[in-house]
Formats: C-alpha cells, sequence, structure tokens
C-alpha cells in the first residue's frame, strides 16, 4: 500500500468516524473549548499551538492544495447561494411567476411522493443529529417485506402509507433504512415519539410491541 493509498484509507476511516459520532463529538469539543476559554493562560497556549501547528501544514504541498481546493469549492457554492437568491427575488417580484413555482412544485410533490417522505425526514433526521439515509428503493423494499402492510396493525397501506421510524428520532433512534417501517396515518400518528413498548402499553395491547423481522445493509 503507497503512502497516498495509506492517506486516502486513512481519511476514509476518520470520514466514517466522525459521521458515527458526530454529536459527541461536537460536545466534546465544545466543553473544551468553553474551558479552555475561561482561562486566559490555556487560551493563550492554545492559541500559540495552534498557530504553529497551522504554519507547519502550510509546508505541505498536499495540505495547501486541498485547502485550496477546499476554499473553491466554498466559493463555488456560495456563488451558487447568491444565484439562486436572485432568482427566488426574482420570482417573489412577479406574481405571475410566483404562483407558476407555487404551482410546478405542487404538482412535483403529487408525482414524487415517495421523494418528497424522503426530504422530510432525511431533514428531521439532520436537526435531531442522527445518522443515516434511505433511498426510495429501500422504501419499496421494506413496503415489499411487510406485504403492504401497515408493521404495526396489518391494515393494508398499498395506497396511502407513512414512513415510521422503529426508534423514534427523538429517543435516539437513526435515519438508517434498518430503523424504518411502513405504517398506517392512523398508527404513525398514534406513535410519535413513542418507544414500540411504550406504544404497545398506550394502545392497551391492541398494537403489539413487535421486533423487526428483516434487516437492510447500512453501507
Amino acid at each position: 500500500m503507497t503512502d497516498e493509498e495509506r492517506a486516502a484509507r486513512t481519511r476514509e476511516y476518520n470520514r466514517r468516524y466522525y459521521a458515527k459520532h458526530r454529536a459527541k463529538l461536537i460536545a466534546d469539543a465544545q466543553a473544551q473549548y468553553a474551558l479552555i476559554r475561561s482561562d486566559p493562560t490555556l487560551y493563550g497556549e492554545w492559541l500559540a499551538r495552534n498557530r504553529r501547528a497551522h504554519a507547519k501544514r502550510m509546508t505541505k504541498p498536499d495540505f495547501v492544495k486541498r485547502k485550496r481546493e477546499a476554499g473553491r469549492r466554498t466559493d463555488v457554492k456560495r456563488d451558487r447561494l447568491k444565484r439562486n437568491a436572485d432568482q427566488v427575488r426574482r420570482r417573489n417580484e412577479n406574481p405571475a411567476l410566483a404562483a407558476l413555482t407555487r404551482e410546478r412544485n405542487s404538482r412535483w410533490q403529487k408525482d414524487h411522493p415517495d421523494a418528497v417522505r424522503r426530504r422530510r425526514h432525511k431533514r428531521r433526521a439532520r436537526k435531531k443529529n442522527a445518522e443515516g439515509s434511505f433511498s426510495s428503493a429501500d422504501i419499496a423494499a421494506i413496503l415489499t417485506a411487510q406485504k403492504s402492510k401497515c408493521f404495526w396493525c396489518e391494515v393494508d397501506v398499498t395506497q396511502a402509507y407513512h414512513v415510521d421510524h422503529y426508534v423514534p428520532l427523538a429517543r435516539g433512534g437513526s435515519n438508517w433504512p434498518s430503523n424504518i417501517v411502513i405504517a398506517c396515518a392512523k398508527c404513525n400518528h398514534r406513535k410519535r415519539d413513542k418507544l414500540p413498548l411504550e406504544f404497545s402499553r398506550n394502545t392497551g395491547g391492541e398494537v403489539g410491541a413487535k421486533n423487526r423481522w428483516y434487516s437492510f445493509s447500512q453501507d
């Protein structure tokens, strides 16, 4: 294995580790920084160490190259956001164009309900710092595994269904397919952020505290 391959492998491992432990790493870093800022001496030493480390890294061509590439990506993203903001402003200034955009978005949402659900859950997971994501193919596979029935009450959900987190995001559940079940609207609304056993008790045993009998890869 070459040095470049070893470095790439290390970066990939670090990326996966950070994604898995993001919330804890951020909390630990914030606590450490708060402790350092509370002591002027510690803060001065911390600044000096960081400056020395940065100066040393800037002598490495690979680091400088990656830093410049990251800066270019940031510039491209900033320009794209500015263009999008200008487009939104122009659209909002034109009532006819704004109405046309709303109609187009509404039509797209009706034609792509799975994508809408996926985006909604992805946004919720991001706000909860939950790891993982799922695709339309994952939902189709889960729906097939459940034989188009609600995971909880087994009513038919062929016509309409909700995507439910087996362990709620608010209770530490992930957004991986392995934590996703298909539920009817009634069960999903009743379950909310309850754990399976809590949900079963809340319904007086009407719904059993079922376990997942199928699983999907998280890769």
